[in-house]
């Protein structure tokens, strides 16, 4: 069974400092595109190709890092990263948990179309998806037919080899038992044994800000954050909210529970310090390609809900997106407000790698974005087994299953308290609601795998229920 550790010294200081339609592009945006492709080592201009470093955060929060505005000192090593590269304000998960989001990620689909969400039947059994189509080309799969080497550490038990997501790769490493300083040298290991023959395409799947936050970094008074209850129960108090959402959570406050996971922020921070200081020493860093995102975020009681399966809200689907290009490739360091998915990264990095477009896919490569050009008329679809939402950089329409809608102005209620579909969805609900349909009628049917419903492996059954998922 996994135990987290609940102590780690400080060991490391954080590194310094689809078919779709083709557009007209203006021709100063088409030039930025091709500086971007060809400084990046695109097609046939010269030089070599980045090495692509994709970091996954399990369940972090965007508004709980420095880079987004959070007053505490969570985050101090992806906020220097995120003084290098680009940070997206408004990128959104594709659903509320860690297998469809991914599946996204790794395939650039809705979880409607890859298949890992929605109930279908087996003869008279209806039964949850769960295995990454074989017919379903894969991000690793689209580097590693590009030239590059395709390494894998992850330490999620979601996501293991049973389950399609090793498909691409190399090597790919799901460690158990560990906590993110291992997988971090673990993944650091392996690139040291790749030497620079090839580019690397290298994806690191962090675990430890994930429910029960019991990362604890001992070298900080333990009231950083805010205060901490000691007596805390929080897996028995989880059981009680489970049995009775709408009498909300019981046991434990909203501030302590915060805190347990702001230290579980500042210690998976500290990992991946190490990561990034490491790849200085080694040289890597000036030709990498480094992208820190997360599957989901996580709900801290604002609704009397913990974790984040529960509906498609922002604190549950606002996720953090910072993309560090190497120096010299025309992406200039900032903020950006356009609407990005995680269906839409994948697209955007073969793109900067210099690989053949991905196409018959949903996501949209941003690549332009991170040239300098906004797209205010992005917009993204969210997937829960719950309800199904659109975001846009105005608002987010929120359809629950069985339920009323609910629109939410996100410029003038960030936190989606009024509903302001509750008399009638017009105007800006009706346009939303409008563009759902839209996004709707150009999804793909379902890619279910023979045997989706497969078990997981025996020895990753007593993780899953450690971190809540049975």
């Amino acid at each position: 069974m996994y135990q987290p550790a609940r102590y780690h010294a400080a060991v490391s200081s954080p590194g310094p400092g689809a078919r779709r339609r083709a557009r007209r592009r203006p021709l100063p945006a088409l030039l930025a595109l091709v500086a971007l492709a060809a400084l990046l080592g695109a097609g046939c201009a010269p030089g070599p190709r980045p090495d692509v470093v994709l970091v996954v955060i399990d369940t972090l929060r965007a508004d709980r890092l420095g880079a987004y505005g959070y007053p505490k000192p969570t985050s101090p090593a992806i906020d220097a990263v995120a003084r290098e590269g680009v940070v997206f304000r408004s990128a959104v998960s594709s659903s509320s948990w860690t297998k469809p989001a991914i599946a996204s990620l790794f395939t650039a689909l809705y979880p409607s179309e890859h298949g890992i969400v929605w109930q279908h039947r087996e003869g008279d059994r209806r039964i949850r998806s769960q295995v990454v189509a074989p017919g379903l080309a894969t991000l690793a799969e689209r580097f590693r037919q590009g030239g590059y080497a395709t390494v894998g550490v992850v330490h999620q038990p979601n996501l293991g080899e049973e389950m399609g997501f090793a498909r691409g790769f190399e090597v790919y490493r799901h460690l158990r038992e560990v906590d993110d300083f291992a997988l971090v040298d673990t993944l650091l290991g392996e690139l040291d044994g790749l030497g620079d023959q090839r580019p690397v395409f290298a994806y690191l799947h962090l675990l430890d800000v994930h429910w029960p936050y019991d990362e604890i970094l001992a070298d900080l008074p333990l009231d950083t954050f805010g205060p901490i209850r000691p007596e805390e129960r929080l897996h028995e108090d989880r059981a009680e909210v489970r049995k009775s959402r709408r009498r909300g959570f019981r046991g434990a406050d909203a501030a302590s529970v915060g805190a347990r996971y702001d230290h579980g922020v500042a210690w998976t921070d500290r990992a991946l310090g190490r990561l990034v200081d490491r790849l200085r020493a080694s040289g890597r860093w000036e030709r990498a390609l480094f992208v820190v995102t997360s599957d989901h975020g996580e709900g801290l009681l604002e609704r009397g809900q913990l974790e984040h399966t529960y509906a498609p809200y922002e604190e549950v689907t606002a996720i953090p997106l910072i993309v560090r290009a190497p120096p010299g490739s025309g992406v200039v360091p900032g903020d950006r407000r356009s609407v990005v998915s995680l269906v839409d990264v994948g697209p955007t990095l073969v793109e900067l790698a210099g690989l053949p477009a991905w196409g018959e896919v949903s996501g949209r490569s941003f690549a332009g974005v991170l040239a300098g050009r906004e797209d205010d008329g992005r917009a993204a679809l969210i997937e829960t087994e719950r309800a199904r939402a659109v975001r846009t950089a105005t608002g987010k329409l929120i359809l629950p299953r069985g339920g009323a809608p609910e629109f939410y102005d996100l410029a003038t209620d960030p936190g989606e308290r009024h509903n302001l579909a509750e008399a009638a969805c017009a105007g800006p609900c009706r346009e939303h609601l409008a563009r759902l349909r839209r996004i709707d009628a150009e999804l793909r049917p379902p890619a279910l795998a023979e045997g989706a419903g497969a078990r997981p492996a025996p020895e990753d059954v007593e993780d899953l229920r450690a971190l809540g998922y049975l």
